[in-house]
């Protein structure tokens, strides 16, 4: 078969895009995002989520967004948490309707393991004098190394966020999504009803007729039927 050197440069051209777009699109894999607390080993999670947008809905922060095609093709539509906004008030995994964020109470809930970089750290960084994130962390699990760098005690910390929202150096620190808290799923496929150890709500919940209007207009307005 004979190819012109055109046609070679074509196809050449085509693997780089290719190559390209499948780097952008992150078809390595999903280890490093995030999801809502409680989810499922993500092999096991993304098998179950049924792209429903539930959790979305309910979330009161807005701290869950839908997978990209930029976060990989099986990661579309899935729900991805950003952690600094989360309050870990549970209604997301209340409405999960398939298993794929195990109905846990709130104190299970780990998103991921707490790390300071110093490179962006003003203390490591520069030598500059700041105590912020000591001064935020109630289970005193960030500690001075010789009174001037934040060390964490990953044993202590309760993973509450408020170091993160408190630093004034944006990404200094950070949760690292490789030590979040995954689950198995419960045996069998198919549940009728699975174990709820939540706890009450934490907020006052609408009548069905209201649920259910919310819930069109947050359709409509998502797929772009309507104006927000």
């Amino acid at each position: 078969m004979n190819i012109s050197r055109r046609t070679l440069l074509q196809l050449a051209a085509g693997g780089i895009v290719t190559t390209a777009l499948c780097g952008t699109a992150g078809l390595v894999g999903a280890s490093d995002l995030v999801r809502p607390p409680g989810a499922l080993i993500e092999k096991e999670f993304i098998a179950r989520c049924a792209r429903c947008l539930r959790c979305l809905y309910v979330c009161v922060p807005l701290a869950i967004r839908p997978g990209h095609w930029t976060d990989g093709p099986r990661n579309l539509g899935t729900p991805i948490l950003e952690t600094e906004k989360c309050i870990r008030c549970m209604e997301c995994v209340r409405t999960c309707p398939t298993g794929s964020l195990t109905k846990i109470p709130k104190s299970e809930v780990v998103l991921g393991t707490v790390t300071i970089n110093r490179e962006l750290c003003l203390s490591w960084a520069s030598g500059r004098r700041c105590d912020v994130c000591v001064r935020a962390c109630r289970a005193k699990a960030i500690t001075l190394e010789n009174r001037r760098f934040p060390v964490v005690d990953k044993s202590r910390c309760e993973h509450c966020g408020r170091c993160i929202l408190r630093c004034p150096e944006p990404g200094a620190i950070f949760r690292d999504p490789r030590g979040a808290r995954r689950y198995e799923p419960e045996p069998g496929f198919i549940h009728t009803r699975l174990p709820d150890r939540i706890g009450p709500h934490e907020f006052a919940q609408a009548s069905y007729g209201e649920w259910f209007k919310a819930r069109l207009t947050f359709l409509a307005q998502h797929y772009g039927i309507i104006k927000k």
